[in-house]
Parts: structure tokens; C-alpha cells; sequence
């Protein structure tokens, strides 16, 4: 009889961590979303006589120009905000929402409205998959059909700072945060609410992170709320900073409580709030911590490398350059020796090539340090140098930018205003400015001089009868060539 009363006992018990597991999977996927990708426009905004309009790609007009502001959250969709007659009093538009065939659609909604992003991180600079809606009063979330995702129940609705796809939303002066499909990220408790920048491009929930504060009477204080929306660090804080990058790892906090630094992993203290600064290096996982003018460098779990001794401590890649009064030391921080160059009182490593090593003279000046070469130096020292690789530098002297070899073998000439590595293209742009005008020229790293566009946007440069003008922060119309 017992036994059997066991095996109820245990069978009850595993139903209940079935139906617990089933529960969580469900409240864990339902916090997904995903965001959608612009492949092609299909529809932009056009200007004439400061109104504006609607053409598609061909150049066909099918909004005339006749408004006073045009939104499209989605060029591959025909849906377009539409604003007219601007009350200065209310600071407000009236606003419609015109279809491709310039019908009006979305119409059993008081206003609809695009949700744009507070950050210059797109070239649509709006949700792409909702837009906001009001009733009474009251915000809610839509889809593009015009199916309701959330009722109209929030006093406040707008994009997460450099997390596309999470809204803010604000209920009884309180925010809180909810994702593209109406899920609570956040329920509404908080004054402030705060992304982990670290996460920009993430476009999922999982690994996002984020400060929190509310107002006291000694001004704002905050904390920190992990992804799983668990308390992390109490609201407490004058000013919370995170400094890396994978919370399935661990997150570091350099927080600051009464005008003074401590340094946490997760929850715990690793060092406590004893200092004047903390610097976290993320290429060596390592920390500077600076007390009363001095510095030092600890390890993440707070041991000690350098004693807090030093007048000055930088770092570039994996070289410690350190100062104390007059005397300047380098050491590697592979193995904390000391690195010994004459009239040398700065490395700056190459991260792409460790074969070479920019040194900073004793006249601060730089120079080009061949490691494999015995260390031997470059002849001619030069007032700037960045190595952009295959081993090419950028240099500047006499007031001019150039290119050069590793041995000094002349690229580009030094005649240019300014001098760039084009990202994620061996391409240099080379800048010569002649009175107000400047004239762009791009050279490969042999140093020929080629043709090269670097305007990868989708939208196109010119669209039938009209050009793109580009005015920044999201403001991108055509008007006529």
C-alpha cells in the first residue's frame, strides 16, 4: 500500500514537471520575434513644391504630392503615413494612411502612426512590422493588415534605444517594455528603462539586458534586469555601465554608489566601490582601476597586475603602456614582461598582423616595428600611423596623408587632405579638399587608382524622372533631376 502511494506520489509530481516544462517552453518561445529584412524598395517618398508624394520604382506617381510629410515604415509594403493640416497649438498632424492605388485604408483606427527608431542605425529608421495606433486616448500595436496585436491601453509607445523590434511603453507614469508581438518584457515599474548597448545588433530577446531606475530623493537610481527579467542589481546605483557582450557567459557592471566605483559580476562584488574610475579593456579582458590620480591594472576576478602606482596606464591590443613621473615602461600583457625598445614610450599593436608592431617615439613621433625582423625599425618616423592591412599603412607627415609599405615603399602619395580605410573593402578613400569643394579619389592597396562606389544603399540613386536626396537621420526623398 505504500509503495503504491509512491508511485501516485512520484507520478503526480512528474505530470506537474511536465506541464511546468510545457508552460515555460510556451512563455519562452511566445517572447520570440524576429525582424524583418529590406531586400528591395519597392515604394519612396518624392518631393515637389516642399509637398510631398508617393512613386514606386519605376517612377510612377501614386500619391500626388500634396502632403505635408510622408512616412513609409516599410518600402516593400504600400502602406503610407500620410500628414496634412499641422496644428502648432497641439503640435499634431491629421494623418491618413494611402494604399498603392491611393485608397485609404486603416481607417477604423482614430490615428495610425509609424513607430520610428530613436537611433541612426538604419536606412528605414521605423519598426518595419508594426505601427501604433490610437483610441481614446490610448496607444496600442498593429500589424500591417491592421490586426490589433495589443489593445489601446498605454499612455506612451516608442522604439527601445538600439533594440529594433522592443517598444517602450509607458502606463500610469511607469515604463515597461514589450516586444513586436505584444509580449511583456517588462512589466511597467520603472521610471527609466535603459537597453544594454552592447546588444544593438541582437534581434532576438534572448541575451538583452537592462537598466533600470526610478526617481528618489537623492535623484535617479538604478539597477540592472537580466533577460529572464530576474533582478540582477538592486536599484541603487548613481550610474550603472556593462562591459561585455554574452550574458549565457556572464555580464560585468562597472557601477558607481556615492561617487565611487565598485566592479560586479552578475550579482557579485568583485571589487567594491572603493574607486575613483574603472576601465574596462575588452582585448584583455583585464580592468584599469584609478584611486587618488594613480592607476593599475586587475584581472576581471580581481586579482592584481600592476599596483595602483602609475600616473598614467594605456593599452592598445595587447601592449600595457605604463608612466610613473618620468619613467615610461611597456610591458606585453601575455606575460606581463617587460618590453624593452629604445626611446620607445608607446606600443600600439596591429590586431590584424601581429608581425608588426607602431611605435611611439620619445619626440612622439611613430614608427613601424618589424618583430620578425629582429625588431627593426622604420627609417623615416611619421606624425600618424594606422595599419589597415596586407601590409599597408596609412601614414601623415608635413601635414599630409598618404600610403605606404611596410618597408617604406611609397603606395599614395602624401598630397591628401584626409585618408581612409573604406570598412570591410581593401579600398582607401583618399580626400584632397581644394577651397570649399573636395575631390574624392579611391585606390586598392597596390595604390591604382580605381572606380568605386561606396554608397551600398538600397535605395537607388535615381528612380526614373527623379534623384535621391539624402538629407541624414532618416530623411531620404526624390525630387525631380
Amino acid at each position: 500500500m505504500k509503495n503504491k502511494r509512491n508511485v501516485i506520489i512520484f507520478v503526480v509530481i512528474l505530470i506537474i514537471i511536465l506541464i511546468t516544462s510545457i508552460v515555460l517552453g510556451k512563455s519562452n518561445h511566445s517572447k520570440s520575434y524576429s525582424i524583418e529584412d529590406i531586400t528591395n524598395v519597392e515604394y519612396v517618398v518624392f518631393q515637389n513644391d516642399n509637398k510631398y508624394g508617393v512613386i514606386d520604382r519605376s517612377g510612377k506617381i501614386l500619391v500626388d504630392a500634396v502632403y505635408d510629410e510622408i512616412d513609409i515604415p516599410n518600402p516593400m509594403k504600400p502602406v503610407f503615413i500620410c500628414k496634412y493640416d499641422y496644428n502648432v497649438e497641439k503640435q499634431e498632424y491629421n494623418i491618413k494612411v494611402l494604399n498603392e492605388k491611393n485608397e485609404t485604408i486603416l481607417y477604423q483606427y482614430f490615428i495610425v502612426e509609424a513607430i520610428k527608431l530613436d537611433w541612426d542605425n538604419s536606412e528605414v529608421p521605423f519598426e518595419k512590422s508594426v505601427l501604433k495606433y490610437k483610441q481614446k486616448g490610448k496607444y496600442g500595436i498593429i500589424d500591417f493588415n491592421g490586426k490589433a496585436i495589443t489593445k489601446a491601453k498605454y499612455d506612451e509607445i516608442k522604439s527601445l534605444d538600439f533594440q529594433e523590434g522592443l517598444l517602450l511603453v509607458k502606463k500610469n507614469d511607469k515604463y515597461g517594455v514589450i516586444n513586436i508581438k505584444g509580449d511583456y518584457i517588462l512589466k511597467e515599474r520603472y521610471d527609466i528603462i535603459k537597453p544594454n548597448e552592447n546588444y544593438q545588433a541582437s534581434k532576438q530577446i534572448d541575451n538583452i539586458g537592462f537598466i533600470v531606475g526610478n526617481l528618489t530623493s537623492d535623484g535617479y537610481k538604478y539597477g540592472y534586469v537580466n533577460y529572464k527579467n530576474q533582478k540582477v542589481l538592486n536599484i541603487e546605483y548613481d550610474q550603472i555601465e556593462i562591459v561585455n557582450k554574452n550574458e549565457e557567459v556572464s555580464t560585468y557592471f562597472i557601477a558607481f554608489k556615492d561617487g565611487k566605483a565598485g566592479f560586479y559580476n552578475n550579482k557579485y562584488n568583485i571589487l567594491k566601490n572603493l574607486y575613483d574610475n574603472i576601465i574596462y579593456n575588452e582585448y584583455n579582458n583585464c580592468l584599469i582601476i584609478e584611486k587618488d590620480g594613480k592607476q593599475g591594472v586587475f584581472k576581471v576576478n580581481g586579482e592584481m597586475i600592476l599596483p595602483i602606482e602609475y600616473d598614467n596606464i594605456f593599452m592598445s591590443g595587447r601592449y600595457v603602456n605604463t608612466r610613473k613621473e618620468e619613467d615610461v615602461e611597456v610591458f606585453d600583457y601575455t606575460d606581463m614582461s617587460k618590453v624593452d625598445i629604445k626611446n620607445i614610450i608607446g606600443l600600439n599593436e596591429t590586431l590584424e598582423n601581429d608581425k608588426y608592431i607602431i611605435a611611439i617615439s620619445s619626440n612622439e613621433k611613430y614608427k613601424i616595428i618589424n618583430v620578425t625582423d629582429n625588431m627593426s625599425e622604420s627609417s623615416n618616423e611619421y606624425d600618424y600611423l594606422e595599419y589597415i592591412g596586407e601590409n599597408v599603412f596609412i601614414a601623415y607627415k608635413e601635414g599630409r596623408f598618404g600610403a605606404i609599405s611596410e618597408t617604406e615603399n611609397l603606395i599614395i602619395d602624401f598630397k591628401y587632405d584626409d585618408m581612409q580605410k573604406i570598412q570591410n573593402d581593401k579600398i582607401i578613400r583618399a580626400i584632397y579638399k581644394d577651397g570649399k569643394t573636395s575631390n574624392i579619389k579611391y585606390f586598392d592597396y597596390a595604390g591604382k587608382e580605381i572606380n568605386y562606389s561606396d554608397n551600398n544603399s538600397l535605395y537607388l540613386d535615381e528612380i526614373g524622372d527623379y534623384k535621391k536626396l539624402d538629407l541624414g537621420y532618416g530623411q531620404l526623398y526624390y525630387i525631380k533631376k
